[in-house]
C-alpha cells in the first residue's frame, strides 16, 4: 500500500514516531520520577483520566501498588 500511495508512508511514519515519543516519555518518567511526581504529572496532563478510571488501573499504569497510590492521594488532599 505504501508503494501505491506514497502519502500513506508519510502518515504511517509520523504515527510510529509519535507512538515512539510517547513510549519514551513514559519510560523516562518511570525511571526518573518518584511515584508522587508520576501521579502529579498524570494529574496535570490527563485530569479526566483520574476521574474516570479506577485507582487500581492508574496505580498499575504508574508502576506502583494501589495502596501506595491511595497514600499519595490522601497526602495530597491534606
Amino acid at each position: 500500500m505504501y508503494k501505491e500511495v506514497p502519502q500513506f508512508e508519510r502518515i504511517g511514519r509520523i504515527l510510529v514516531e509519535q507512538a515512539f515519543i510517547g513510549l519514551r516519555k513514559k519510560t523516562d518518567n518511570l525511571m526518573l520520577l518518584d511515584a508522587k511526581e508520576r501521579y502529579l504529572s498524570l494529574l496535570k496532563h490527563r485530569p479526566k483520566v483520574i476521574r474516570r478510571i479506577p485507582q487500581h488501573y492508574i496505580a498499575s499504569y504508574l508502576g506502583i501498588k494501589p495502596q501506595s497510590l491511595s497514600i499519595i492521594c490522601k497526602n495530597l488532599s491534606l
